[in-house]
């Protein structure tokens, strides 16, 4: 667990944070003297909610969607001229793969740049 006391150094943490490929569930506390308790945990929650994003959620939807636009794609073409059973097959699969982790690496890619922008509007709030 890490603890800010500054919105310096939260800044500091996001500034040097890179994209992570496989985001760690570390929970990071603030206790920033210029701020009430319930801002302090208000800031808590956004900061962990975006450091933590693992994109799991967007990855299986867009899955289940990528599947079901081949499937519907299936139905309108003539399958016999295009696909054998397993090129359609492995085409699904790698639909699927390819569908799932665009968006699971794109949620992580918006929660990172997220988190950029709202160290960029804590320059605002920081106390004299």
């Amino acid at each position: 667990m890490a603890t800010f006391l500054s919105i310096n150094e939260l800044q500091a943490f996001i500034r040097n944070r890179r994209i992570p490929l496989f985001p760690k569930h570390e929970h990071i506390e603030l206790k920033i003297d210029g701020l009430s308790f319930e801002e302090n945990l208000q800031l808590e929650t956004r900061v962990n909610k975006l450091h933590a994003a693992c994109g799991c959620a967007e990855g299986s939807i867009a899955s289940v969607a990528g599947l079901t636009l081949f499937v519907v794609y299936l139905t309108f073409i003539d399958i016999d001229a295009v696909f054998s059973g397993s090129e359609a097959l492995i085409t699904a699969g790698l639909v699927f793969l390819v569908s799932a982790l665009t968006a699971k690496f794109g949620a992580i890619l918006f929660a990172h740049l997220q988190l950029k922008k709202l160290s960029r509007s804590l320059n605002a709030h920081e106390p004299d």
